[in-house]
């Protein structure tokens, strides 16, 4: 899929997502939110190669800022330091309360030692969807309990990515304030020390002191 259809694509997810609403279905809404991070995560796998195909044109040339930038870890990292801490109980540390989470058909272990590494949270989601679609036989509390988590985890995530947050971009217009007032009180500087070079020549009639003057249509006249 191209980029176009990627972004389609997590459209109709979320158009999914906010149907599922009304159904209170814990599987069906961590279904929902996993396809969007699916699309998600393919999403920036072809911005990474875009940047590293800019990067190797301009060689040497590249700008420090052309460099990749995974959108995904810092929606999580937003969400952990803005929505998680703030919630009781914290979705991250009853996640980590619950791990090691298995996966014996694949003989998978996976266990959360610190729960701001995002991409140990997402291997553990990527195992409860592995364990919800194909290994787990028998909906326990445990289980119901871990989906309820990973929805409250994901749907930060997905929302701040998607923009309904706005804080995922890695340049804001708002950090260039500090640099404008700065050039534009260089140009008064300027202005005030070397303006009358620029506004003195032999065009303008100097009067002088103490001279009362009135325009007349051609000129300036002393009287």
């Amino acid at each position: 899929m191209d980029k176009k259809q990627l972004k389609e694509q997590l459209k109709e997810h979320l158009n999914r997502l906010e149907s599922n609403k009304s159904t209170f279905d814990e599987r069906a809404t961590f279904e929902c939110l996993y396809d969007c991070l699916e699309a998600m995560k393919a999403l920036q796998k072809i911005e990474d190669e875009e940047i590293n195909f800019l990067k190797k044109k301009m060689g040497p040339y590249a700008y420090p800022q052309v460099s990749t930038f995974n959108k995904i870890g810092y929606a999580f990292n937003q969400a952990r330091k803005n929505s998680f801490s703030k919630m009781n109980p914290n979705p991250l540390m009853e996640l980590k309360k619950l791990s090691p989470f298995e996966n014996n058909a694949r003989d998978e272990r996976i266990e959360i030692i610190y729960e701001d590494n995002f991409e140990t949270i997402f291997n553990v989601l990527r195992l409860i969807r592995n364990n919800l679609r194909h290994g787990m036989k028998e909906y326990t509390e445990r289980s119901k309990q871990i989906i309820n988590l990973a929805n409250k985890i994901l749907y930060q995530v997905v929302l701040i990515y998607n923009g309904d947050i706005k804080s995922q971009e890695s340049f804001k217009v708002s950090s260039l304030v500090p640099y404008i007032g700065l050039i534009l009180l260089g140009a008064l500087m300027f202005f005030y020390l070397f303006g009358s070079l620029f506004l003195d020549s032999d065009d303008v009639q100097k009067l002088p002191k103490n001279c009362g003057w009135q325009y007349t249509p051609d000129n300036v006249e002393c009287w």
